[in-house]
């Protein structure tokens, strides 16, 4: 799709709410969103909303009363609500796969353990920043999709999905 800067997301998503009701998703129970399978959900979509906003990212504890989307017209929820739980993985446990934030958070939490007093493990606390630098390094080149996204091929479906930046990783 078609990227929007990332400033423009929260305008935009309450444009959408000013403009008409959302209708929500819920996730079926709690846990951590492991993966979201964005792309395969919007090309699964045949009769599309106008717009999705996605409302969690992976890496994100959810509730059931915590919406995972809000869609537009309101009236698309209840048909697209199966469809949006298959695309969001929801787990007991974090999972790397999407969320390299977890993974810099379990090295710094070696590191903070190997130097407490009663561990005093220097040589794997300087492995795991090593280890931590080399993850953002790599973040650091890279580029991060847009929070908005157009689809002109799919009815003129636009999509909202939050995501981390590299100043969220870091």
């Amino acid at each position: 799709g078609v990227g929007v800067e990332d400033a423009d997301g929260d305008k935009l998503l309450r444009a959408w709410r000013l403009a008409r009701k959302p209708g929500r998703v819920f996730p079926a129970g709690p846990g951590f969103v492991q993966r979201i399978g964005l792309d395969a959900l919007v090309g699964s979509l045949e009769n599309r909303p106008e717009q999705l906003a996605m409302l969690v990212r992976p890496g994100d504890f959810v509730r059931p009363e915590q919406p995972l989307a809000e869609v537009w017209p309101a009236e698309a929820a209840g048909r697209l609500t199966q469809r949006i739980r298959e695309a969001v993985a929801i787990g007991d446990e974090r999972d790397i796969g999407q969320a390299a934030a977890f993974g810099l958070r379990q090295l710094a939490d070696i590191a903070i353990k190997a130097l407490s007093p009663g561990i005093n493990d220097p040589t794997t606390a300087v492995t795991s920043i090593a280890y931590n630098r080399a993850i953002l390094v790599q973040l650091a080149c890279r580029s991060f999709p847009t929070v908005v996204r157009r689809f002109p091929q799919r009815g003129g479906l636009e999509v909202l999905a939050p995501r981390r930046d590299f100043n969220d990783h870091l």
